[in-house]
């Protein structure tokens, strides 16, 4: 089965940004990934918080939502949720196709 496709429209200005963008994306997913297996729930706080920002600030609310799940999920030491939060944003960006208005 093919990953669902999640076109999200961007203002053409923001095209030179974009590849950095999303690269950054893909690392905090690491990251993530890297600070559950420690149980590192600080740095997945804060790495949940910068998510909250940087996707408002480029026009991408699903990264900012997930954002505020894993910042929350982690304060709350909820594991399993922030395992499927972590899911979501891979998936998110596996499926992601950037269209310049």
């Amino acid at each position: 089965m093919h990953p669902e496709r999640i076109e999200i429209r961007v203002a053409g200005e923001l095209r030179p940004l974009m590849p950095r963008f999303i690269a950054n994306r893909h690392a905090d997913v690491l990251h993530l990934e890297s600070a559950l297996e420690q149980c590192d729930h600080e740095r997945m706080r804060q790495i949940g918080h910068m998510l909250k920002g940087a996707g408002g600030g480029y026009g991408f609310a699903e990264i900012s939502r997930i954002g505020d799940a894993i910042e929350c999920a982690a304060k709350a030491s909820e594991f399993d949720m922030l395992k499927r939060q972590i899911e979501a944003l891979k998936r998110y960006l596996e499926c992601l196709h950037i269209v310049y208005k």
